[in-house]
């Protein structure tokens, strides 16, 4: 090769390592460097000096490479390095906002046990403990996502990569819990709901069942109040037409003791009235 063209080659050498942005960039940088020196062997100079000021250029370009790589790689690992005590912030966060496999799957199990059980305890922890862990999985996402907003810049592609994949596994898990957590209460509250209205249901048949007998035991005194007061008349009728003073006083009897009863029977009848009413108040 002719001295002209290898010092064109150095001349483009130091403009293509004065381009270099990133440390990807540096293996063309060396291809060349590898080239350029295998061409010193081949090129003669017309003086000495001429090539001793090539080659002189030439390793002054090649420290100069080396230099920079070695900068670049410092702040690569000073990069990896910060990149990395992120990322860890940030996994545990996402660790942090993941419930547990036992709860999400707990949850739906839960709802196959009795009312109280099930409003006591989910999986043998009380339920404001399980809404707390929610409320606490779901600080702790919001956290994650705001580190990782906050500190992309400063970190590396593939630990960025593994951090948002861990947050939105997280945030899947999060989110598939909290609909469950929903949905368990909504089938607690139906289940209440429908536990009450049995209760109600329970209570006004029994109260519809006190009613019948207070009827029937109206209806049984109406009966007899009826016929007792038939009776009364008969007595005052004998009595009327008595024919001596020993048998109107008898009959006088008889009238008094059948209006006693008549009296204990209606007495009998208004309390089964109030009675009545007092159940009635209670289907309203």
């Amino acid at each position: 090769m002719d001295s002209g063209d290898l010092d064109a080659l150095i001349d483009a050498l130091e403009v293509s390592i004065a381009g270099v942005g990133s440390r990807t960039q540096w293996r063309p940088i060396w291809d060349e460097i590898k080239r350029i020196s295998a061409e010193f062997k081949n090129t003669r100079y017309p003086k000495r000096e001429e090539r001793q000021v090539a080659w002189d250029r030439f390793q002054s370009l090649v420290q100069n490479v080396k230099t920079r790589q070695a900068a670049d790689r410092q702040e690569f690992d000073s990069k990896a390095s910060t990149s990395a005590r992120k990322k860890e912030l940030i996994l545990e966060a996402a660790h942090d906002a993941t419930p547990i496999s036992m709860f999400t799957e707990g949850i739906v199990d839960i709802i196959t046990l009795g009312m109280e059980s099930a409003t006591k305890a989910l999986l043998g922890i009380n339920t404001d403990e399980r809404l707390e862990t929610l409320k606490y999985c779901s600080r702790r996402m919001k956290e994650g996502w705001a580190l990782l907003e906050d500190n992309k810049r400063e970190m590396l592609g593939r630990d960025k990569a593994e951090c948002f994949q861990a947050l939105k596994d997280a945030q899947d898990s999060l989110n598939a819990a909290w609909q469950q957590w929903k949905s368990w209460q909504s089938e607690q509250r139906q289940r209440r709901m429908e536990h009450r209205r049995e209760k109600r249901e329970e209570f006004e048949g029994r109260v519809r069942g006190r009613i019948a007998n207070l009827n029937e035991r109206r209806e049984r005194l109406y009966g007899v109040l009826a016929h007792k007061e038939r009776h009364l008349e008969e007595l005052h009728d004998k009595l009327a037409s008595a024919r001596s003073e020993e048998f109107s006083a008898r009959v006088a009897g008889w009238i008094e003791e059948e209006q006693e009863s008549i009296s204990d029977i209606k007495s009998k009848l208004e309390n089964i009235e109030s009675w009545i009413d007092e159940e009635k108040e209670k289907l309203r």
